[in-house]
């Protein structure tokens, strides 16, 4: 079922439902039509104009957009015409065209004076790169230049005297410095000092350069492709599947590599995931085949921003494309539809390592993590759990268990996952529902035929199992051999697909042998619950999904920022009740894609919890908890609740993941009593002894279990203890909303023959064998 949700807005708040964008160009809302550079900044998206017109209209300096190309500013250097821009984080330089006031043609923005500041660099600017507190510069005519102390002093490096080629571009790493002529490319891997030339690259006219960690690309002006380098530039190969194209624009992403061409009938930039051994279109850019792009940028965010500068046309914007695999197959296994998919989920499917029951060990040090499908890679207790080959969605005891799609039908167990039903739906999917009750099950011996939506079991406690959930595997036929006896690993896929595009999935890279993992892909036909919000540093924003609404004062960040807020995995609180639909996970970043989790003000979240706060709660206990990373631990919130609108509302200056829990009346809680009948001497019963649980509760069920937390059988009548020796009996009352009693324990010792009585039990005890003396 597709949950709908609504979104206030305020000024220049703007809101993007996640993974599902055209990938359309937009013109910048500016006037200028020629921008040489554009650069994310820590005061947010710079663009340099460079109109060489010199026409009284053109700004021809620097502008700003601090709400992700909604709106943009004027920010200085007017005039001059911007060359190029580069940023170290806490400084932006700015290169210019023209000279004004004999201020020189390079300019410093610092952070903490928050204004341009003349480098006193004489000659024109065409290039700039600042790596730590090292600034390189090329001149159009001077060759290269570097500066360690901010200007007071420069050394010429490329060129002699006031003589030097023009240096095209100049890409900075923390290992190597290349810059570019128009037929000669030289490195440094000693921050500049000493210079060579790159035999492979001479006569390439390299323009543009872009690295991601080891790799470097390198884009032609004339007509000669992209080159790439994945040992720092030590070696080159050419990216032959892009063609001899003058390359426009050049930029890793997220893995993946971007630039710009054209073709026959338009500009289109295009994208390769592989380093250049496949490229896709990304969108046409512009009709003009004959235009070429100057720069371009690409801004994390929820969608992703694309923003590209074409000659002639100025700034063009696109939100990216954030799509995930989808194939919605699966209807949901239980009928309750009122709380998101997730809201039930205990535990996910491990995407590293879903080995359980395979007999293949992971590596120690993956032991106690698990990687869930929104790429996020957490130990015990943040989640749960490493290993797991299924998800786990808790669900009342004696829920009805619904097949998900058409298929056979046919049984199993196993002492790990109890009664199971297995379901081949004949569309290369096979799916398994474990731990299920020993009643109402839809087959015990042959297959029968099911159809989506029937009813095939109710939850139990069956197998090894703590307490009453779905344990739920979904694998596909990886070689179509219309069995699946061979998939177990290597067939087990995640139904909620892979959904983080910050990294890969792992599971499809793993490899044993000739057998290898599998790509997961989306497969019910509900939607997650997601919204993504861009917004701007200035003005106040609010943001409502589903039952959360989250109030954002004016001036909360320093910079853009995308406030995700997405339904979140159901919490574990031994000790308090959690309320249905509040858990939240809400995170931030900036445009760097940096984690932003505390804000200059509190945010003011407000929970409606009309309809969904059982009547066993207690209403003066409920409060907002956060999941404390640090104590693994849930940390109450100062928190107030409305009686009369029934919501919880908190402040909090940073974000995490958020929910509600309460504490359940002491007359409501299921408690069981225990009586047992039997004659006993000193603790030991001379026959067997049959004992009789009874709770509290009307609508509870009791469960038990003999010498094992994790085997539960239903109590349904007497228990008759007929195993000589010390036995322990566990059990607990659940009622039918999934409120469960703490295990209860007690001691049944049977010896009918006296042989138990006579003998002494010693347990960790150490003995000395030495000689006494």
């Amino acid at each position: 079922m597709k949950r709908t949700f609504s979104v206030v807005s305020t000024f220049f708040f703007i809101v993007f439902p996640i993974f599902s964008y055209a990938q359309t160009w937009e013109p910048a809302s500016l006037e200028g039509i020629y921008f040489s550079s554009i650069e994310k900044t820590s005061y947010g998206i710079m663009a340099g104009e460079l109109d060489t017109r010199n026409r009284p209209e053109t700004y021809n300096g620097i502008y700003i957009t601090k709400d992700y190309g909604q709106t943009w500013a004027k920010f200085g250097l007017e005039g001059r015409g911007i060359s190029c821009l580069d940023t170290n984080g806490n400084l932006v330089v700015a290169g210019t065209y023209y000279t004004e006031n004999n201020q020189g043609n390079l300019f410093i923005l610092r952070e903490e004076l928050s204004v341009w500041e003349s480098m006193g660099f004489t000659y024109n600017v065409s290039a700039v790169a600042i790596l730590n507190d090292t600034i390189y510069v090329g001149t159009t005519n001077h060759g290269l230049w570097i500066t360690q102390d901010q200007g007071q002093s420069w050394l010429q490096k490329i060129g002699s005297g006031v003589y030097g080629p023009h240096i095209q571009a100049i890409l900075a790493t923390s290992d190597v410095i290349i810059a570019s002529t128009s037929n000669q490319t030289y490195k440094s891997v000693d921050n500049g000092i000493n210079w060579e030339t790159v035999t492979p690259l001479n006569g390439k006219n390299i323009k543009h350069m872009a690295n991601d960690k080891d790799t470097i690309a390198v884009g032609t002006f004339t007509s000669d492709g992209i080159y790439i380098s994945k040992d720092k530039g030590t070696s080159w190969e050419k990216s032959y599947n892009f063609g001899q194209e003058s390359v426009g624009g050049l930029k890793f992403f997220k893995g993946c590599l971007f630039a710009g061409k054209a073709d026959s009938t338009s500009y289109n930039l295009y994208k390769s995931c592989n380093l250049g051994q496949t490229w896709e279109s990304f969108g046409i850019v512009t009709l003009d085949t004959s235009t070429r792009v100057n720069d371009l940028e690409l801004v994390y965010s929820s969608p992703d921003l694309a923003i590209i500068s074409v000659n002639g046309e100025g700034l063009k914007t696109a939100n990216m494309d954030r799509t995930f695999k989808k194939n919605p197959i699966f209807t949901r296994p239980w009928s309750n539809t009122t709380l998101p998919l997730i809201d039930y989920i205990t535990s996910y499917f491990d995407h590293e390592y879903p080995l359980m029951a395979s007999g293949i060990a992971e590596p120690l040090e993956a032991g106690n993590t698990t990687y869930n499908f929104l790429g996020q890679r957490e130990k015990e207790p943040t989640l749960y759990y490493s290993s797991h080959n299924g998800t786990d969605f808790k669900l009342p005891y004696g829920t009805p268990i619904l097949a998900v799609a058409d298929g056979m039908a046919s049984y199993k167990y196993c002492v790990d996952c109890g009664n199971t039903v297995v379901i081949n739906h004949q569309n290369g999917y096979q799916t398994q529902y474990m731990h299920l009750q020993d009643e109402d099950l839809i087959t015990t011996t042959d297959g029968v035929f099911v159809t989506s939506g029937q009813v095939i079991g109710k939850v139990g406690m069956t197998g090894r199992t703590t307490g009453p959930h779905l344990h739920f595997v979904s694998a596909r036929d990886k070689n179509d051999n219309a069995s699946f006896s061979d998939e177990f690993p290597w067939g087990l896929t995640d139904p909620f697909g892979w959904q983080s595009d910050k990294n890969s999935d792992p599971w499809p890279l793993y490899a044993l042998g000739q057998y290898k993992g599998i790509e997961s892909t989306y497969l019910w036909n509900e939607d997650q619950n997601t919204i993504s919000s861009r917004i701007s540093w200035k003005y106040p924003a609010e943001v409502n999904l589903n039952n959360l609404h989250i109030r954002l004062p004016p001036d909360n960040v320093n910079q853009p920022v995308t406030v995700t807020v997405q339904n979140y995995v159901r919490p574990k609180n031994p000790l308090l009740f959690y309320i249905p639909s509040t858990s939240f996970l809400i995170e931030t970043e900036d445009i760097f894609g940096q984690r932003v989790t505390n804000f200059n003000a509190p945010l003011v979240f407000t929970y409606s919890l009309t309809d969904l706060i059982p009547d066993f709660i207690d209403l003066n206990t409920l409060s907002a908890y956060f999941w404390n990373e640090i104590s693994n631990a849930w940390d109450p919130l100062e928190s107030t609740f409305d009686v009369t609108n029934f919501s919880v509302t908190f402040e909090t200056d940073h974000l995490s993941h958020f929910a509600v829990f309460g504490e359940i009346f002491e007359e409501q809680k299921p408690h069981t009593t225990n009586t047992i009948q039997g004659e006993s001497e000193n603790g030991w019963f001379r026959s067997p002894p049959i004992i009789y649980l009874e709770t509290n509760s009307s609508n509870a069920k009791i469960l038990y279990s003999i010498n094992d937390t994790q085997q539960w059988k239903l109590y349904t009548e007497p228990i008759e203890f007929i195993n000589e020796g010390i036995n322990n009996l566990l059990f607990k009352s659940i009622s039918s909303l999934g409120v469960e009693e703490p295990i209860q324990e007690i001691q049944i010792r049977l010896d009918t023959s006296g042989k138990w009585r006579s003998k002494l039990l010693l347990q960790n005890s150490l003995f000395n064998t030495q000689p006494y003396q």
